[in-house]
């Protein structure tokens, strides 16, 4: 989750045919950001009419008409459908029998789910979406466990993209967000950017053994099952599970009764399978990246989570409930940090506190808290040195393109040792001066630690993509990653 992603962003050829049709060329994802995979063959485009039974939704035809709305691999333009054991074949059929032991309360759908903000389309388009070349080709990206413990086996085909799997991610996904207060849109695009929600997904660049559907990385595994307090025996998880008998929701009382998602795993990478191993997961993941996603929201921020909801303390020391749309101000690490004031005096006047929220915590899944702050202190800073002003549009993430710093920021493999002193230096210079252009642009040459231009990718690259194929807002928040007074 920290870093490492580049195998969760695109297909990684110069020219390739995508899984929704279209032919997209390297340079429209920043390649710095793609981890080159091997030349395979294309999957078989080999489709009969979906039975009713399987078809979950449609794709929204692009008004270009040289541009379908969707297609997805061994299924009619423009339809969203599940697979099954009979047409995927042993070969991606190895997590049926598990996923057949998960409770049917998670595996089936639900005829009435009033915890979830968007529709099952969202997950299901984007587990049939993913590395299309691993329908047929076997990659590093999914993984497999003989049991909770021990380290993953790569090499697998992608999984059978059946209801009973789909459901299982999607029921847990829709509990755990609303049982933590976490905004589901929000969550949706990064996640789809990270592991396209499959259980088995796995990410071993640098070493980091990031895992399952959060794509955990061991550190932050560990801020889930640290002590909550220096001296205390009571840990992230014990606290969350405590606040959580606390409130009446019903997705936290579905939570709960899954004793075998509750318990502490190592944080060790040669147990990543605590992560990955079904049936345990992908609830037990699910439960960890938001506890971890609670536990930055509050370091950051100060907001707290209290028996089910989002609560921070006034001036006065008492316990009330944070709202964004109520709220103004931020404590704790960002209120120390004067964010909301240095960006009035640039001239955003009413600074959102949900925006500078959303791009933070964010950002720390991927960069880490510490870089993530400095970023944008950074630029904040620079700015008013040299007497400069802002506005909405310098903070869009959603409408400001990045992919032409791609021959700055990387180079072509036969790079000649003085063509790279020459880039680099070029490089440089755009560092100096990248604080006068928009945010999204200073943070894709600025950011050192995690995938450069990390925000972009999770909006510019995958929120606009549901916005365009699956319809506007249907799995993305109005306004993600946008600023707005």
């Amino acid at each position: 989750m920290n870093g490492k992603d580049g195998f969760k962003i695109l297909l990684a050829f110069v020219c390739i045919t995508t899984s929704f049709g279209q032919t997209v060329h390297a340079d429209e994802v920043p390649v710095d950001m793609v981890e080159r995979k091997p030349a395979a063959e294309p999957v078989v485009q080999d489709w009969q009419p979906t039975p009713p039974q399987l078809f979950i939704g449609r794709c929204q035809p692009n008004a270009d008409a040289a541009l379908p709305g969707c297609k997805l691999p061994f299924t009619e333009p423009n339809v969203i459908a599940y697979e099954t054991e009979i047409s995927c074949g042993a070969s991606r059929n190895y997590l049926s029998k598990e996923i057949g032991q998960i409770p049917a309360q998670f595996r089936s759908k639900r005829a009435n789910n009033p915890e979830a903000h968007f529709p099952d389309t969202c997950i299901a388009y984007a587990l049939r979406n993913f590395e299309v070349f691993a329908y047929e080709n076997k990659v590093g990206s999914f993984a497999s466990c003989g049991g909770e413990t021990g380290f993953p086996a790569k090499g697998n085909l992608i999984p059978c993209v059946t209801q009973d799997y789909t459901q299982a991610i999607y029921n847990s996904f829709v509990d755990v967000t609303d049982c933590l207060a976490i905004p589901q849109k929000e969550i949706l695009p990064k996640l789809w950017n990270e592991s396209a929600f499959h259980v088995n997904t796995i990410n071993s660049t640098e070493g980091a053994w990031d895992g399952g559907v959060g794509q955990l990385t061991s550190s932050a595994i560990r801020s889930v099952i640290m002590q909550r307090e220096a001296g205390s025996a009571t840990t992230e998880l014990d606290y969350h599970l405590a606040e959580m008998r606390k409130s009446g929701k019903a997705s936290c009382q579905r939570i709960l009764t899954q004793a075998s998602a509750l318990k502490a795993v190592a944080a060790e990478s040669k147990d990543r399978c605590g992560l990955l191993d079904t049936p345990a997961n992908p609830l037990r993941n699910l439960l960890y990246m938001g506890i971890y996603y609670r536990t930055m929201v509050e370091q950051l921020t100060g907001i707290s989570y209290r028996a089910g909801k989002e609560q921070m303390r006034d001036a006065s020391g008492n316990w009330s409930e944070w709202s964004a749309t109520l709220n103004s101000d931020l404590g704790r690490v960002i209120g120390r940090s004067g964010i909301k004031e240095k960006l009035q005096k640039l001239g955003i006047q009413n600074p959102s506190a949900n925006y500078i929220r959303q791009i933070l915590v964010t950002l720390s899944f991927n960069a880490g808290q510490q870089h993530a702050l400095l970023l944008l202190n950074s630029y904040l800073d620079a700015r008013i040195a040299e007497k400069l002003t802002l506005s909405d549009a310098d903070l869009d993430f959603m409408n400001t393109d990045t992919r032409g710093l791609r021959d700055v920021m990387v180079g072509p493999k036969d790079e000649t040792a003085e063509a790279k002193k020459i880039r680099l230096a070029k490089l440089d210079a755009r560092r100096k001066s990248a604080h006068r252009e928009p945010l999204p642009i200073f943070m894709r040459v600025s950011q050192t630690v995690g995938s450069p231009g990390y925000l972009s990718v999770v909006s510019f690259f995958r929120a606009k993509k549901y916005d365009r194929e699956l319809g506007a807002n249907l799995c993305t928040e109005r306004g993600f990653m946008q600023h707005s007074r």
